[in-house]
């Protein structure tokens, strides 16, 4: 007997051959593309599978999908960073999806907190 990951035969793909990507076949399962064009996004999932391709299309494509991206993500990435230096994010504390959600949530009010005291010192 094959071993199976938890959910297949929820989702449709126990049983089938892979043809494409299985994010794009999840997006399609899903139906996340109109939801994401409905707030004004582009709807994309960046391929992953380049190996044997172009060299230069490759690193074009690639180029092409972070531009729009790449000033958002750089601050975004800049607070994780700033997270998992300062305030302990290299491990989580507990186990479970839960408590680690709390974690997180509690280091970003940390996080906020430290930063409103920084801009309200400056403007006093």
């Amino acid at each position: 007997m094959a071993r199976r990951s938890i959910g297949q035969e929820r989702f449709g793909f126990a049983g089938r051959t892979r043809s494409g990507s299985s994010l794009d076949e999840l997006g399609q399962l899903i139906g996340w593309r109109p939801v994401v064009r409905a707030k004004g996004g582009i709807p994309r999932i960046v391929a992953t599978g380049m190996s044997g391709r172009d060299e230069q299309e490759t690193l074009r494509k690639l180029h092409e999908w972070n531009q729009p991206i790449h000033r958002t993500r750089g601050r975004i990435e800049k607070i994780f960073g700033t997270w998992k230096r300062s305030c302990g994010l290299r491990r989580m504390r507990w186990r479970g999806l839960a408590k680690a959600a709390v974690q997180v949530h509690l280091t970003a009010i940390a996080y906020n907190l430290k930063r409103t005291m920084k801009i309200l010192a400056v403007q006093a």
